[in-house]
């Protein structure tokens, strides 16, 4: 990941193969050492943050992937993310099977970054944005698909003076809410056991680099998940959107022209770690999910429960 620039105003990468067009292995944005390390701690670097990279996105792919291999539900549409942050930029997982992934958009409009997948055979067009405060303007996004797997990584570069978040709603404790099916439990359990892989494999990687002049400071840490999964049943649509520890009482959920909307508002959750306690900024960010038919808007029905949100949408033509 992109640490310290050289001076001519570049950051050093180093760059994987690319076949057919499509990236089978991730580039990685490297950290420069100190110009005192010698040759062979450089290359100790490289190879634990190759090894790093890997394990991450390879973390985030078998969840997800494993997870709908169990699902008895026949989906019909489905797409996860998952947003870290880093000193120096973002990045964005996204997890979107059964599409091309060539065909999917990513664009930052000012701090907002957009994700549009198109509508294709079997699936409805998909889009997403979530709200980077500290996004560079001008930010050059780094994109790598790889379609075997169905996965993209997103880098965003940050300002170099961070910008203020804005406004959030407050710290959260959860409200008394509907309680989990043992499904979307394990689905849950899943989601935060990758969060909790992921920083350990961060923590395990860098630990003998803390004292480097160049990652003094560094982290990498979770500011956003969810995952969203549909399917008929009944007459309906049925849409499960998972949205770990976000206070779901503050998430809205319209329709318009068959186009399912589910917005959230930046929040900051406070949370106590070894160093005591903190307050974690999550971002804004939307989702719209294009349906497979026309629904009676009227009659749907949200159903909230801890940190989920199950969304009923009768079939127009349903009776």
């Amino acid at each position: 990941m992109k640490m310290i620039q050289l001076q001519n105003g570049r950051t050093w990468w180093a760059a994987a193969a690319v076949a057919a067009g499509i990236a089978t292995t991730w580039f990685l944005v490297t950290p420069r050492l100190h110009a005192t390390d010698d040759q062979s701690a450089t290359s100790s670097f490289m190879q634990k943050m190759q090894k790093w990279e890997d394990e991450m996105t390879n973390r985030f792919r078998d969840t997800f992937s494993n997870l709908r291999a169990e699902n008895k539900e026949k989906s019909i549409g489905t797409a996860s993310v998952d947003l870290r942050e880093q000193p120096k930029e973002y990045v964005v997982r996204l997890n979107l099977p059964g599409r091309d992934l060539l065909q999917v958009d990513c664009a930052l409009e000012g701090d907002s970054l957009h994700i549009v997948a198109p509508a294709e055979a079997k699936v409805g067009r998909y889009e997403q944005s979530i709200v980077l405060a500290d996004a560079a303007p001008d930010a050059r996004l780094d994109i790598k698909r790889n379609q075997k797997d169905g996965v993209m990584v997103v880098t965003v570069p940050k300002e170099s003076a961070p910008a203020s978040h804005g406004a959030a709603s407050p710290g959260w404790e959860p409200s008394p809410l509907l309680p989990l099916n043992d499904w979307d439990r394990e689905i849950f359990d899943q989601m935060q056991k990758m969060q909790k892989d992921m920083d350990r494999e961060f923590n395990d990687s860098f630990r003998a680099f803390r004292q480097e002049p160049g990652l003094k400071g560094f982290f990498d840490e979770p500011r956003f998940g969810s995952s969203i999964d549909m399917h008929e049943e009944n007459g309906n649509y049925i849409v499960k959107a998972y949205l770990p520890n976000r206070d779901v009482q503050n998430v809205s959920v319209t329709v318009a022209n068959d186009i399912l909307k589910i917005e959230a508002k930046a929040q900051d959750k406070k949370v106590t770690g070894s160093s005591g306690p903190n307050v974690i900024h999550e971002a804004e960010y939307s989702q719209a999910v294009t349906l497979p038919g026309p629904v009676n808007a009227g009659k749907m029905k949200v159903d909230k429960k801890e940190g989920m949100l199950v969304i009923t949408l009768p079939k127009a033509d349903s009776k």
